[in-house]
């Protein structure tokens, strides 16, 4: 099993021209931003299931702008101690709540296990971009098929899809 999270690329790149250990805050703050020590991410274990996920975290979104995407594999948060709770997920796609997985009991140390994680994921070009294009074309496709009711979607991403 693998688990997505949306992370800004540019700032994780940024931490890889300063050297192998550092990680910037901003990517650690604007990346991994956690609520009651939990971090949010989408589980996959099919393709069919990665493009569900995907969907149920861009319905999720506030705007359409482009978007980078890391996946985590469970077994290696497992061997850094890091615990997956089952956790219904806040998205606008109707049936893929259940996909949703928190990374629970965070501290500073198991914060900077994922942070690792992800800085190296990007450093071996192990993330997905999803332009605005792209975007646009899986929530169009959402709404068609009645996953994604278009009403509930913010202002910005409804004005954009009706264009």
């Amino acid at each position: 099993m693998e688990l997505i999270r949306k992370v800004s690329l540019a700032k994780w790149q940024s931490s890889l021209a300063v050297g192998p250990d550092y990680i910037s805050a901003d990517a650690v703050t604007g990346c991994l931003r956690t609520t009651g020590n939990t971090l949010s991410v989408w589980k996959t274990e099919s393709e069919e299931e990665y493009a569900q996920s995907v969907l149920a975290l861009l319905a999720s979104l506030t705007s359409m702008d482009t978007i980078d995407i890391v996946c985590l594999g469970a077994e290696e948060l497992k061997e850094k101690d890091l615990v997956l709770a089952e956790t219904e997920g806040d998205t606008r796609a109707k049936g893929l709540e259940n996909l949703h997985r928190d990374i629970i009991n965070l501290d500073h140390g198991a914060l900077k296990s994922v942070a690792e994680m992800v800085k190296s994921k990007v450093a071996s070009n192990k993330s997905v971009r999803l332009r605005k294009q792209e975007i646009k074309a899986i929530l169009k496709k959402a709404v068609a098929d009645g996953v994604v009711d278009i009403d509930t979607l913010p202002d910005k991403i409804r004005a954009e899809l009706l264009k």
